[in-house]
């Protein structure tokens, strides 16, 4: 039977572990939890015997249990292995009679790498699990080594995209160079002036939920006006425009206003010819479902992919009439 998750501030909702995995945080901003905690079907005695793949495993199976064993060992198996710097990955080491586990031996020297080397891993097994065909894209804030052992997970693996802000000013030295000089065609590293607070806030705001819901029911208006028997192209147009309009919005950011603004005049007449051939060919429902399919991808954080749906909707639609 399948273990789902619910998050911490509804429990009436649930949904998968590969779900929740490709979300990250529940619709409602709080945290994924299991519904209940799974018993291991081994003894400690037994988990002492075992590598350290094994016991990664014989644990998350129980976790996640919409994984087959095939995915989960592949996960398992291309996180942890000559990335860190010792075949034990954790090993449990003796200093005078006091036992200490040390996770200092992957990629990036800090306890992180133990979760962030397997995360872009289920990520992607998540991802084909739940047909999502688009790139992902990463985005995060860190105050330091965080950013450098994110960076260091997903680098090359294919099907992802990370891109970390950090303050300026605000990290050390050692960590700024790990950062920038972090390997990968992927990974992508951009300071702010501004402390970590403000590069996590600027982060949260680029897909705030209350944004998010005002863009949905927005959507409500287009496809009343999108799919409606005879549809007005300047009405649909100005609806249209507002819809990306908000998407600028989202971003908080006065440069990719101004982009935006500059944008609309200059491909005015190719998305309004657009959007009339569309509407004239009996192609509004068309016209609606890729702008919904745009919602789900900010949704889903797949920013690449909204980039490419605008793109191939207007320019296309437009050569094609």
């Amino acid at each position: 039977m399948n273990l789902l998750y619910k998050s911490t501030r509804d429990a009436e909702k649930t949904v998968t572990a590969s779900q929740a995995i490709l979300k990250g945080l529940a619709d409602d901003g709080g945290l994924f939890v299991p519904v209940s905690i799974p018993k291991l079907p081994v003894s400690l005695g037994e988990l002492k015997e075992m590598t350290y793949q094994e016991i990664a495993y014989t644990v998350m199976k129980e976790f996640l249990t919409d994984f087959t064993e095939e995915e989960l060992k592949h996960c398992i198996n291309s996180a942890y292995d000559s990335k860190f710097d010792t075949e034990e990955i954790a090993p449990l080491v003796d200093a005078d009679g006091a036992y200490y586990l040390e996770l200092f031996h992957g990629a990036t020297i800090a306890f992180k790498d133990m979760a962030l080397s397997i995360l872009p891993y289920l990520m992607t097994t998540a991802a084909k699990k739940n047909h999502v065909k688009n790139e992902i894209v990463i985005l995060t804030a860190t105050s330091g080594d965080t950013g450098k052992a994110a960076l260091a997970g997903f680098a090359d693996v294919p099907g992802t995209k990370i891109i970390v802000f950090y303050p300026k000013n605000g990290v050390s030295p050692i960590q700024e160079k790990q950062m920038v000089t972090q390997k990968g065609a992927n990974t992508h590293v951009v300071g702010i002036h501004g402390n970590f607070d403000q590069a996590q806030t600027g982060v949260k705001k680029m897909f705030s939920d209350k944004e998010l819901a005002e863009l949905k029911e927005h959507l409500g208006v287009m496809k009343a006006s999108m799919t409606q028997k005879n549809p007005n192209v300047d009405e649909v147009f100005e609806i249209d425009n507002k819809f990306h309009d908000m998407i600028a919005d989202m971003g908080h950011n006065a440069m990719v206003l101004k982009i935006n603004a500059i944008t609309r005049v200059l491909t005015h007449s190719t998305r309004y010819y657009s959007v009339k051939g569309m509407l004239e060919s009996g192609r509004g429902e068309e016209l609606y479902e890729a702008h919904e399919e745009v919602y789900h991808m900010l949704e889903r954080r797949q920013v690449n992919g909204v980039y490419e749906s605008i793109a191939s909707t207007y320019f296309l639609s437009a050569y094609e009439h």
